[in-house]
């Protein structure tokens, strides 16, 4: 089969569960893998559907060494995630304006789960969300968002790591007075709650590290799927993480010198799992970022955006509108508006799985939308070999697994601190922190003394001290 050529521009498509929408977005994500000459970033909230579909083909096409897969659900090799990623800014002052869009961007993602668009009419807890994500950003080292949990946790060892590491005096002071009782946990009860509802999760936390750097994955031109699950994950830790994903290509095409390469973002889903979000960062990006290199593909079965603002902008600043079969009549009337002729009204309601009507600027035309064919001869094979593929591409230094860590005891931080972490694995991707050598310096009673006989009576009271050992002392006697 011959793949049509890639359009690149900004596109909404709509329509129904099975109406072919997904069939036709792989083939595209294909075409653009096939150019080599732009990165892509795929969104999917399904288990094992666009994401999968696409990486099926992508590998078979001998493209999977340009792949990172991602599934929220699996909790063995995941990717490590810079979430609340300082910036790297000369001049201090656009510094910190990069730092307070990051933060400001990354909170509207927080608030989503609560269907608000901001934080302006409740101020106290702006403040001490956007103080506990300073701490975190402000840090000497590269530290794992994960650890905002911890910001309002006085009890916790990670608290008093994170005081001691933030370089930014006035946010120091606000924390130390939190430790100190100067500022009582009524004042920021709110604030910790909104961010423990998410920033707790076992699927946030375990992607939060410094194992892989997007920016530099991007503009090598990789291929980044994301897939949700049906289990294992709840929607609201995955629209946060998928969220923040988008929020960090936004911020990569704004923050780069130079318009390429392009990258092509699609975002599935994008009503129903709240990837549109009210706060308009998607839009504003559909409007600004597409001459600065980036084209965002948003399917969703109807156009019911967060508000009118955001549904104006979204098929205003998309050039092309694909419409497949609408199951709502509601959603064929405003296929009917947008195509431009009441007639499309009944028309669209007519369409089979895989047929649709295009728009692109003031032009319509109908398209049928031909699968690609399985890329293997034998059913199953092609499931086969992916996974095969996968689990190669899980073997590299962007993936880490939480249960190779080093584990501690309760008198002892649950988590490494950055000094510990290989927090520079951005830096040299030959080297994954599950991999790297944990700390081996050893404790000061495993000294051996030099008499035999002491050293005898040494061991002697240690097996008699360790629970289970006793047997073992005794037959050995």
């Amino acid at each position: 089969m011959t793949l049509p050529q890639f359009q690149f521009g900004n596109r909404v498509t709509f329509g129904t569960t099975g109406s072919g929408k997904t069939t036709a977005e792989v083939i595209d994500i294909v075409a653009a893998a096939l150019l080599g000459t732009i990165a892509i970033v795929v969104i999917d909230p399904h288990f094992m559907s666009l994401a999968w579909n696409a990486y099926i083909h992508l590998v078979a096409r001998g493209l999977w060494r340009r792949v990172l897969f991602d599934r929220l659900s699996n909790f063995d090799r995941v990717l490590g995630y810079q979430f609340l990623r300082p910036s790297t800014a000369n001049q201090t002052n656009r510094r910190d304006a990069e730092n307070e869009q990051t933060i400001r961007e990354f909170i509207d993602v927080l608030l989503r789960r609560r269907d608000m668009q901001s934080l302006a009419s409740h101020p106290l807890i702006e403040e001490f969300v956007f103080l506990a994500c300073q701490l975190i950003i402000y840090q000497k080292h590269p530290t794992p968002a994960s650890e905002i949990r911890y910001a309002f946790e006085p009890q916790e060892p990670h608290f008093h790591r994170l005081i001691s590491g933030c370089t930014h005096e006035e946010v120091r002071r606000k924390f130390l007075a939190i430790a100190s009782g100067q500022i009582k946990s009524g004042q920021y009860a709110a604030a910790r709650r909104l961010i423990s509802g998410v920033c707790g999760s076992p699927a946030f936390t375990t992607r939060c590290h410094t194992t892989f750097d997007l920016n530099r994955f991007l503009n090598r031109r990789g291929i980044l799927l994301i897939e949700g699950a049906s289990h294992g994950i709840s929607p609201d830790t995955a629209s946060t993480i998928m969220g923040a994903i988008i929020l960090q290509v936004f911020h990569f095409i704004r923050s780069r010198p130079k318009p390429y390469p392009r990258v092509l973002l699609v975002i599935d889903e994008a009503t129903n799992a709240n990837l549109i979000g009210a706060a308009g960062h998607e839009v504003r990006a559909l409007a600004e970022l597409q001459k600065r290199g980036l084209d965002i593909h948003i399917l969703c079965q109807s156009p019911n955006f967060p508000n009118s603002f955001v549904e104006d902008g979204v098929l205003t600043n998309c050039i092309e509108h694909h419409w497949f079969f609408p199951a709502n009549d509601a959603v064929a009337q405003k296929a009917a508006r947008d195509l431009g002729d009441a007639e499309y009204r009944q028309s669209v309601r007519s369409l089979r799985r895989g047929q649709r009507y295009v728009k692109r600027l003031n032009r319509v035309t109908f398209e049928q939308v031909t699968p690609l064919p399985d890329p293997w001869t034998f059913p199953g094979l092609a499931d086969s070999k992916a996974r095969k593929a996968l689990t190669e591409i899980q073997k590299r230094p962007e993936y880490w697994s939480p249960s190779e860590c080093p584990q501690t005891d309760s008198n002892q931080t649950a988590v490494p601190s950055p000094d510990q972490t290989q927090s520079t694995s951005n830096l040299t991707p030959n080297k994954s922190p599950s991999t790297s050598p944990t700390n081996t310096s050893s404790s000061a009673d495993t000294s051996l003394p030099t008499s035999p006989a002491a050293r005898l009576n040494t061991e002697r009271s240690r097996n008699c001290g360790t629970p289970g050992n006793s047997s073992e002392s005794e037959s050995s006697s």
